[in-house]
């Protein structure tokens, strides 16, 4: 074990440094140096095993951001994902805005990454971008806050997507996954599958009825494939009587899909969901980290929400984060997050949840307070009968308990004084 561990330092120390003398692109200042394919190569099984191995970490931390860089990209052409999520966190650490964001006209490889398939590296390219703490907007910008919507929006519960022309079909389809324990939603042409499935990052699996249309199930798969938010859906091409061939010629193309018969019975469908599961195992999110991504990402939000970072708009992930609000792992998060954002709906959402009895009180306490610190800055977005019924919920709670009028009355003084 001695042994191998001296070779392995000893032959990453000789590869850094050749790095270190690598000649430097003079197109223009900073840009990074050429770094062979063979050091890519050797470099990205590096990164793929340093979280298992302190002293590779160490030594590969001492290499230039512009070499991690492309270390990174390298492993994203190469589907090492896993070495360039590692990559990215160190980019984090090591690398400046200036360079690693600002750089180019168009999206940098690190803010691409915000947008990549795989979610692992999606989140690792997000918090490092924090980390790097740019002052102004950049190419790209958006992107930062579509991903954080997108996997904000988890509740941690698995889903399913069913999806065909015959709604009886579907139904019962959708019947024998609820037995398996998914959430099921159906759509009955290819265009609501689409939309449901960029909606939420629980979706697990999709059953697609081969004869599906508007688009077809070939460009359909082609389409789930091209959005990063769906991009890692496992699919199964149900398939009618005659249709079966036609199923499997459309999921040999694609390395997320299996084609199958239509089931008999939930037996059967159960069968089918375990075949599913085998695809990409590695890469699949489950549950529990779903939810750690939530949290994630809800923390992100609200550093944004808190910071004066202009150039982020948070009004378009106000819908993740309201559906986050009443997700009891995920509520104090996303009233954190509501704070920031100058919206009706978000006064709105802030004010119900403090009123709601049944709401634990000091989620009801965080959430007034919130509202009135949403309100100093953006002013009253309620309307004048939002107002009134608010006085109407005070004047009623003379029979409740103490802590529930303090927590209404400190909504009508923040009313009162902004007016």
């Amino acid at each position: 074990m001695n042994i191998r561990y001296r070779t392995t330092s000893w032959l990453l120390a000789v590869f850094l440094a050749i790095s270190v003398a690598l000649p430097v692109r003079a197109q223009q200042p900073g840009t990074e140096r050429r770094v062979p394919q063979s050091l890519l190569l050797y470099l990205t099984s590096a990164f793929q095993t340093s979280e298992e191995d302190e002293a590779t970490a160490a030594e590969l931390d001492a290499l230039d951001p512009d070499v991690i860089e492309q270390v990174m990209q390298f492993a994203v052409l190469r589907g090492h994902t896993a070495a360039a999520a590692v990559a990215a966190q160190m980019l984090g650490r090591k690398g400046t805005a200036g360079k690693l964001i600002y750089r180019d006209a168009k999206p940098t490889p690190l803010v691409r990454a915000t947008r990549h398939p795989d979610r692992r590296l999606r989140m690792a390219a997000l918090g490092a971008i924090f980390k790097l703490q740019p002052t102004k907007r950049f190419p790209g910008s958006s992107y930062v806050t579509q991903s954080l919507g997108f996997l904000a929006a988890s509740s941690g519960k698995p889903r399913a997507l069913v999806a065909g022309p015959g709604t009886e079909a579907s139904r019962i389809l959708g019947g024998w996954l609820a037995e398996n324990g998914y959430e099921v939603d159906t759509a009955t042409t290819g265009r609501e599958l689409i939309l449901l499935s960029v909606a939420s990052p629980d979706y697990e699996l999709a059953l697609i009825d081969v004869s599906i249309d508007q688009p077809p199930a070939g460009l359909l798969l082609q389409r789930l494939r091209n959005d990063y938010r769906s991009a890692d859906l496992r699919v199964g091409l149900i398939a009618r009587s005659g249709q079966l061939e036609r199923a499997r010629r459309i999921a040999a193309a694609d390395p997320l899909a299996m084609a199958f018969s239509r089931p008999n019975d939930a037996e059967s469908s159960a069968w089918q969901i375990e075949q599913l599961a085998t695809l990409a195992a590695l890469k699949f999110v489950d549950r529990a980290e779903r939810r750690r991504q939530a949290v994630e990402a809800l923390d992100l939000l609200a550093q944004l929400g808190n910071s004066s970072a202009g150039w982020y708009d948070l009004r378009s992930v106000q819908g993740s984060v309201l559906r986050a609000l009443y997700v009891p792992e995920l509520s104090t998060k996303a009233v954190a997050v509501l704070r920031g954002i100058g919206t009706p709906e978000c006064q709105r959402a802030l004010v119900g949840l403090s009123s709601r009895c049944a709401q634990p009180i000091e989620l009801r306490k965080s959430a007034a307070d919130a509202f009135c610190r949403n309100m100093k800055k953006h002013g009253i977005l309620l309307t004048s009968d939002e107002i009134r019924r608010q006085y109407d919920r005070y004047n009623r709670s003379k029979n409740l308990d103490a802590d529930t009028q303090k927590v209404l009355e400190s909504i009508l003084d923040c009313i009162e004084s902004a007016t």
